[in-house]
């Protein structure tokens, strides 16, 4: 009887604790939530010039100290921000499946198309991708993570050119596919204040859905090449 009663109270004790554990654990990630939602809405503001760790604790509502502790410090935070909102990095982990089974060119052809009109479109929609890439261009960030996860990726696209197209000059076909990807953040980056490129207005929707429906005739051009040089 005495034996079941200490059994009664350590099983007790034992739920007590992870009922505990699980209200700190969900303390901690709402924390870590609420300070990425703050850089959120900060960039939103003003982009990322006036942020700071006291701008964000304050528009979290908690304690700066939180950063250092829940992120290890500011260039973290924003790491782990730019991680969860970068085009490059989530494009491929939502094309990554349908790559991998890729084994016709046209088909290749038709996966890279999608993730380059995805690209546009979610940089024109979306000012925290734009503020993103504005700012690594225009300032030294702590993005080095995030560079080499895109880097990683880039190689898995490189990998599957290469068993497509064995005897591709693998560098050609990365400076074609560089200038589109460049071009498109330039295009929607400029014309934020500047909308006239070359006599075509990108104010206007006509433009960009004139250039969308262009990327998948680039990407036939640039096949095309491959194609030829396949044959050399």
């Amino acid at each position: 009887m005495q034996k079941e009663s200490k059994d009664k109270i350590i099983s007790v004790l034992q739920e007590k604790f992870k009922s505990r554990k699980g209200q700190f654990q969900k303390h901690v990630q709402d924390t870590k939530d609420r300070l990425l939602n703050a850089v959120t809405s900060l960039v939103r503001q003003d982009g990322f010039n006036k942020l700071g760790i006291n701008a964000i604790a304050k528009e979290a509502g908690c304690d700066k100290v939180l950063i250092y502790r829940y992120f290890g410090g500011m260039a973290n935070l924003l790491q782990t921000w730019a991680l969860k909102h970068d085009f490059y990095v989530n494009a491929y982990d939502k094309f990554g499946a349908e790559l991998s089974k890729v084994k016709a060119p046209e088909d290749l052809k038709k996966i890279i198309a999608h993730i380059l009109t995805e690209q546009l479109r979610i940089m024109r929609e979306d000012k925290l991708m734009q503020e993103l890439i504005l700012w690594e261009v225009s300032a030294i960030t702590p993005f080095s993570t995030l560079r080499e996860i895109r880097e990683k990726n880039a190689n898995l696209l490189k990998s599957k050119m290469k068993e497509i197209f064995p005897k591709i000059d693998i560098e050609n076909f990365n400076m074609y596919l560089s200038l589109l990807i460049i071009s498109i953040d330039f295009i929607v980056i400029y014309t934020r204040h500047v909308p006239m490129i070359n006599g075509i207005n990108f104010a206007e929707k006509a433009s960009y859905e004139k250039l969308n429906n262009i990327i998948p005739q680039y990407m036939d051009m640039i096949f095309d090449q491959l194609n030829t040089e396949k044959k050399c």
